[in-house]
Order: C-alpha cells, then structure tokens, then sequence
C-alpha cells in the first residue's frame, strides 16, 4: 500500500512537472497547440508570449515583458482582427503560423511563412523577436511587422529595396490606451536621415535627427543608454539601436496621444517618462470636427435621403407606366359601352 501511495505521489510530481515546464517553454512546435491561458516565455525569461483581453468581447495575441506587472503589450500579431471569444489558440496549419477562437475563422498573422512539414516552430526570443523557422532557416519574424513599440534590436526605415520583397518599417500608435487596433498617428524615417511622428491628416513634427556620427533627438531622453546606428546601402536605409548598459533595458513607444513614451526597466522595476514633441497640434481642430461630423453623420444621411428620392421616382415611374396602359383600354370599354 505505502508502495502504491509513493508512486501515486511521484507521478502526480512528475505529471505537475512535466506542465509547468511545457508552459514555460519558449517554443512551439509544430503539431502543438498554445490555449489561451497559456504562454511562451524566453530562454532568458525577458518576455513573454501570450493571449490578452482588454475587454470580455476583445482578444489579442501579444508580447509583454516577463517582469511587467501591468503587461503593457510591446508588439500585437492582430491589432486590427480581434478574437470575438475567449477560448482562443495558436497553431499552425499549412499557410504558416495561425490564430483562432470559436467564432472567427484563422487568422494567418506569419505572411508568407508557409509551414510545410514537422520541423516547423515558432520560438519566442530574450529579444522580445517572435520568430517562424524551418529546418534552421527564419522564414518570418516579428521584428519585420513593428506595431507601436520601438525594441532594441528593431528597425525603423525601409528595407529590401531593390526587390519585390521591399518593406517599410514604421510605428502606428494605438487607437486609445485599451485598444490596440491602428491608431492615427505614425512615426517614420521619411527624409534619409530625419525621424518624425506624424498624423493621418498630414501633421507632422520632427523628433530626431542623424547628423552623420550620432542620432540627435528633439527632446531630452531619461537616459543617455542608447547606442543608435544608421545603415544605409542599395538594399536598405534604417535605424536601429542597443541599449549601452547591459543591466538597464530601455526602449521607446508610440502613444495614441503623439508623446513619445521612453520605458526603462531596472531588474523588475519599471518605469516611464513621456516626451511630447508637438504640444496640443495633434488636438482636433474644431473645423477637422466639422469635417468629421460631415463623414460621419451628413454623408450617410444624404445618402439615404438620395436613396429615397430615387426609391419614390421608381414607383411613381412604375405606377405612371401602369396608368398609361390602362387608360386606352378604359377609354376603348367605354366607347363600346356608349355604341350599345
């Protein structure tokens, strides 16, 4: 009996083991599939992978700090498709690496990574890089679809120019503090050497600047922690950056109201300084208000009063028509009728 008891307990051990270690894995492979109260998480334990709700109706999958409390999301695969039911999952399926929940059919974020056999995964890294290989090569990564977040290691600019392949990479905020869907407000690297944050309508303001040695900002960062490199050849033009002490990481994000956010993380201590580049320019003017009440509330109702009108001609047309062929036959019935 005490035998049967010390086994029972060694595998219960054994079988809590085995779970909270495929949890903590940094990897899926292919022919697995991640639930929704699971995650992935770096080999270093820097980041990790996993499905968020900002509302009961609302799922994303996304990347936050390991050490963030909060779990503010650095980089989202599907800002602009949301999950509509909460028993989501990610796996992959022959067009590559994908998301799904009851309601929605899947949704393929890894474009262009066709997973085509079991050597197929897809492995969080201490970059905070989501990344989708195959037999050793990577076939597509996270760090090529920047969101609002701007990573160590991340590249602001253009690349592949010479081929089909070209790509331009750049930061659109978030469309409010809770909702990650595409925002209005954009930051580029639109001259070959000058960064500026920019609006939907056409606004734009400078917030940096490579002057051939170093990367000048307009404002005045927390730190000074960043070691910034501009790459410029026939295939590419971009910024990038590393963060010089290697026991501070800091890096930098788009918020929806245009400030730059500039986060620093010390051991499990994380805080934030807002920069704002442009003041109250990025505030609604009450003639964009204006506009904006037109698109929104006139156009559709002077279409549906368009709408009506034509919808009033068509009948009186077909009624006209019908009373036009039926005059002569009464006009014929009472002319016999008068004879008689």
């Amino acid at each position: 009996m005490k035998i049967l008891r010390a086994a029972s307990v060694f595998l219960c051990i054994f079988l809590c083991f085995f779970v909270c270690s495929s949890y903590a894995s940094d990897t899926l492979m292919h022919g697995q599939r991640m639930q929704k109260d699971e995650t992935l998480i770096s080999d270093g334990g820097v980041f990790e992978l996993g499905f968020f709700y900002p509302s009961d109706s609302e799922g994303y999958l996304g990347i936050w700090l390991k050490n963030d409390i909060k779990k503010r999301p650095v980089w989202v695969a599907n800002r602009d498709d949301r999950l509509m039911d909460p028993n989501a999952s990610l796996y992959f399926n022959p067009y590559g690496l994908v998301i799904s929940d009851n309601r929605n059919s899947p949704y393929v974020f890894a474009y262009g990574a066709t997973a085509t056999d079991n050597s197929t995964s897809a492995r969080i890294l201490d970059s905070g890089n989501l990344i989708l290989m195959q037999g050793g090569k990577t076939l597509w990564q996270s760090f090529d679809n920047l969101v609002d977040t701007f990573l160590p290691g991340m590249k602001l600019g253009v690349v592949n120019i010479t081929n089909a392949q070209l790509k331009f990479m750049f930061l659109i905020s978030w469309r409010s503090v809770h909702d990650p869907t595409s925002g209005y407000l954009g930051v580029s690297l639109d001259s070959p050497t000058q960064v500026t944050v920019w609006r939907a309508n056409g606004k734009e303001k400078q917030i940096g600047y490579w002057d051939g040695h170093n990367f000048r900002f307009v404002f005045k960062t927390k730190l000074d922690n960043y070691n910034v490199s501009y790459v410029l050849n026939s295939e590419e033009r971009y910024l990038t950056y590393s963060n010089k002490d290697s026991n501070v990481y800091s890096w930098f994000a788009l918020a929806s109201d245009g400030k730059i956010q500039e986060f620093i993380m010390v051991g499990q201590k994380i805080s934030v300084v807002s920069h704002s580049v442009c003041g109250d320019c990025w505030l609604v003017s009450s003639r964009e208000k204006k506009l904006l009440l037109v698109v929104k509330v006139v156009a559709p109702l002077t279409t549906f009063i368009l709408i009506l009108i034509l919808f009033l001609y068509v009948l009186w047309r077909k009624r006209y028509s019908l009373g036009t062929l039926t005059k002569p036959y009464i006009e014929l019935k009472y002319s016999n009728f008068a004879k008689i």
